[in-house]
């Protein structure tokens, strides 16, 4: 076991849920960061012009995160343990705000929290190979409680596009499933000949092609504090996987955001905004990296502005580095006749995209 460190202290939990997994930690940690550019540029960020208002970090705010603390979750890198803290709420909610507020005034994430170790989920039940596991990070917890103060403060003062459901306030996923069903139905109900295409697509390691130069962009418009603190979180981070209680060699990664933090989800809805629909018979929903476009059909224009905003929208994922997986892409038709419409097969990167008849989004199967 050269190379490869045993963990001790570890909830018994953590150590025996998990499945005997049959590759080595440092596979399992190259892979994970596979999409890492050896040559990325630290982000360059220009003078923000900012029209949210500063963001403060309150005493009181922070006691409060303190005790929502899961005391059942294990230590992370950094070794603080969350149950200790949550119960120590009161008497060290002081020092932490002054911790979070050193921290957003210097513009720095401390290295510490910088910190992850990655625990491989298999997404199949005998996984085979690398790509059958999801990577999630374990990271600090002091780190978890800041990134949720950054999550309301951003979510509360940035406009994201009305069919992201995620994050948005009195949305869900079911809100998603409705709005999804009901743009098809009210539309094919309108006449007989009218139909809508729906494709359903699959993102390759979605969070970890994240290029931080393109997200912080779209970050402009909040405290250049909270810019600049978001940017040193996501650049300059150290991972390694455990691998049957065995860590592998530290790897420094500057692309892509943490899976299991906090702010992933937000911040990937945030880097995916500008992917929005530009003709009126194309919608596209979003939650997180689900992202359906539908395209309501009662011409060959309408077929044709369905096939230029797929054309336009994956060249636009291509500009921020966000990989489409033709090969789990589906599509569906929809339509109130027996006999279905004739309508092409949509190619995708090469690949032709063949109709399906059902497909799960967002945990509800829905059929043609």
């Amino acid at each position: 076991m050269d190379g490869y460190k045993k963990i001790s202290g570890l909830p018994a939990s953590n150590s025996q849920s998990q499945p005997e997994i049959n590759f080595q930690p440092d596979d399992l940690n190259h892979f994970f960061s596979k999409f890492e550019k050896p040559d990325v540029q630290p982000p360059t960020i220009a003078d923000n012009n900012p029209s949210a208002p500063l963001f403060e970090i309150e005493e009181e705010t922070v006691r409060k995160e303190l005790k929502r603390l899961n005391s059942r979750k294990g230590a992370g890198p950094d070794g603080l343990i969350p149950k200790v803290i949550k119960l120590c709420a009161d008497q060290l909610a002081p020092v932490i705000t002054r911790l979070f507020n050193i921290s957003i005034d210097s513009e720095q994430t401390p290295q510490r929290w910088k910190s992850a170790i990655i625990k491989p989920l298999p997404k199949a039940d005998k996984p085979d190979s690398l790509k059958h596991f999801r990577p999630i990070a374990l990271t600090s917890c002091l780190c978890k409680t800041m990134e949720r103060l950054l999550k309301t403060y951003i979510t509360t003062h940035t406009p994201l596009d009305k069919h992201q459901f995620a994050y948005r306030a009195k949305r869900s996923t079911q809100d998603a499933v409705l709005c999804l069903i009901t743009t098809i139905t009210n539309f094919i109900d309108q006449h007989s000949s009218h139909y809508a295409r729906c494709l359903f697509l699959d993102f390759s390691s979605a969070f970890n092609t994240i290029n931080v130069n393109h997200l912080v962009t779209g970050l402009k418009h909040l405290d250049s504090r909270v810019t600049n603190w978001i940017s040193s979180f996501l650049t300059g981070r150290t991972q390694r996987t455990m691998v049957n209680n065995s860590l592998s060699k530290p790897i420094t990664t500057n692309t892509g955001t943490p899976q299991g933090s906090v702010l992933s989800p937000l911040l990937f809805s945030v880097y995916t905004d500008r992917i929005r629909s530009e003709e009126s018979n194309v919608t596209i929903l979003k939650y997180a990296d689900d992202t359906c476009i539908i395209g309501c059909v009662s011409s060959d224009n309408h077929l044709s502005n369905y096939f230029n905003e797929i054309s336009r929208i994956a060249s636009l994922c291509h500009d921020l580095d966000l990989v489409l997986n033709p090969s789990k892409t589906q599509e569906m038709l929809f339509s109130t006749k027996r006999d279905k419409p004739h309508s092409p097969c949509l190619e995708l990167g090469g690949v032709n995209i063949d109709f399906c008849e059902t497909v799960k989004y967002l945990g509800i199967l829905i059929d043609h």
